[in-house]
C-alpha cells in the first residue's frame, strides 16, 4: 500500500492509482500581487484533486483569494510598503536582478 501515500504521478490513468485522502495546504505568501496569484492557481488545481485549500496573504487580497473558492487568513504587514522597502534597499531578485532598476 506504499502507493496510497504517495502523489499522483502524472500521465498515469486514475484507475491505475489508489486514492489519496484529503489534505488541507497551507500556503503563505507576501508581497505583490505577483507573489499570491501561483498560489491561487496551485489551489485551484489542489481543489479540483479533493484538498482543501488556505492561502495566507496581506487582507488587500482577501476578496480576490476568496473569490476563486479558496480559504484566507491575514498575514500583517503592507505589501506597498514592503515593495518600496525593497526598492529603496536595492533588494536584488532571484536572477540578480534589481528591482525597481532597468
Amino acid at each position: 500500500m506504499l502507493r496510497a501515500v504517495l502523489p499522483k504521478p502524472v500521465n498515469v490513468p486514475n484507475e491505475v492509482l489508489y486514492p489519496m485522502p484529503s489534505k488541507h495546504f497551507v500556503c503563505l505568501t507576501i508581497g505583490s500581487r505577483g507573489d499570491v496569484q501561483p498560489y491561487i492557481a496551485l489551489g485551484k488545481g489542489l481543489q479540483k484533486e479533493g484538498h482543501k485549500v488556505t492561502i495566507v496573504t496581506h487582507e488587500e487580497y482577501k476578496d480576490w483569494v476568496t473569490g476563486f473558492g479558496i480559504d484566507h487568513r491575514t498575514a500583517g504587514g503592507d505589501p506597498g510598503a514592503l515593495m518600496k522597502l525593497s526598492v529603496e534597499n536595492k533588494v536584488r531578485g532571484i536572477h540578480g536582478a534589481r528591482y525597481g532598476t532597468r
